[in-house]
């Protein structure tokens, strides 16, 4: 049980918790000022997946493959999905 008091106070003082003016004033202006860098980045992942994943309803894939159906529009389909002839009605 020693070592999980000893992994604690790693934990607490990494993350500035401990002895530093207040309570979470050491968190905040340190470890905790890093949750909106994080939060802008998993942003910018979430938005770059959503505009290249594949069009083809339930596929979680990355589409890398242009397709342009009859009318002309032209969708992302991924390595799995451009092996299937695509209809119109099974793309989004």
């Amino acid at each position: 049980m020693h070592w999980l008091n000893s992994l604690w106070w790693w934990v607490e003082v990494h993350t500035g918790t401990v002895n530093e003016g207040g309570p979470y004033y050491g968190f905040w202006s340190g470890f905790g000022s890093d949750i909106s860098e994080l939060g802008s980045v998993l942003g910018l992942f979430v938005l770059y997946y959503r505009h290249n994943n594949c069009h083809t309803p339930g596929c979680r894939f990355i589409g890398h493959h242009g397709f342009a159906d009859a009318n002309g529009v032209t969708y992302k389909l991924c390595h799995r999905c451009i092996k299937k002839i695509p209809k119109r009605e099974d793309i989004q």
